[in-house]
C-alpha cells in the first residue's frame, strides 16, 4: 500500500499493541504502520501513565475511529498518530527537523524559501507546524546541506 501523505485526517480501523511501546495501526485508507511511541512517552507528561505496559497494551480504537484510546480519558487523536508513523517511516519531515535545518544556516523564512524552491508561505506553514512537510521538502534541505560541504559554509557560485 503506498504511503499516503496527502490527508492526516483518516478514521482508524484497527490497532495492535506490538513489543515495548509499539502500535500497529490501520487506517481506513489502507495505510497501515507501526508507530513507536516510546519518545512520545518520555517527553509527555500527559502521556507517562502509558509507561505502565497493562495501560499500554488496554489501547483500542477510539469510540469515534477518530483516534486510540488507553482508557481513564487517555487518547491520541489520528491526525497526530499518522503525522508521527509518516515521520518515522520518512515520508514527511519532522518539524524540528525543520526548524533545526532553518536555524542551522541562520535562513530567515524568505531565504529558506528561495533556496527550497518554494513559497515563504509554505516555510510559514512548515515552521509552524500546520501543513505535514513533504519528503520533497527534507530532500531539497539535505541538498542544500551537500551543497554547502567542503566551501566553509558559503555558498558555491551557480
Amino acid at each position: 500500500m503506498p504511503k499516503r501523505t496527502e490527508n492526516l485526517l483518516v478514521p482508524i480501523q484497527g490497532v495492535v499493541p506490538g513489543d515495548g511501546k509499539t502500535l500497529t495501526i490501520t487506517w481506513e485508507d489502507g495505510y497501515r504502520a507501526s508507530l513507536d511511541l516510546a519518545g512520545t512517552i518520555r517527553a509527555y507528561a500527559a502521556y507517562a501513565p502509558l509507561d505502565d505496559d497493562a495501560r499500554f497494551r488496554s489501547v483500542a480504537v477510539a469510540e469515534d475511529r477518530w483516534g486510540v484510546d488507553f482508557g481513564q480519558d487517555l487518547e491520541m487523536t489520528t491526525d497526530m498518530l499518522r503525522r508521527m508513523a509518516l515521520e518515522q517511516a520518512g515520508e514527511l519531515m519532522p518539524v524540528e527537523a525543520f526548524r533545526h535545518w532553518r536555524a542551522v544556516h541562520r535562513l530567515s523564512m524568505a531565504a529558506a524559501a528561495r533556496e527550497l524552491g518554494i513559497s515563504p508561505r509554505s516555510v510559514n506553514y512548515y515552521h509552524a507546524g500546520k501543513r505535514p512537510i513533504p519528503k520533497t521538502i527534507r530532500l531539497a534541505c539535505l541538498g542544500y546541506d551537500a551543497s554547502l560541504r567542503g566551501t566553509g559554509g558559503l555558498r558555491p557560485p551557480s
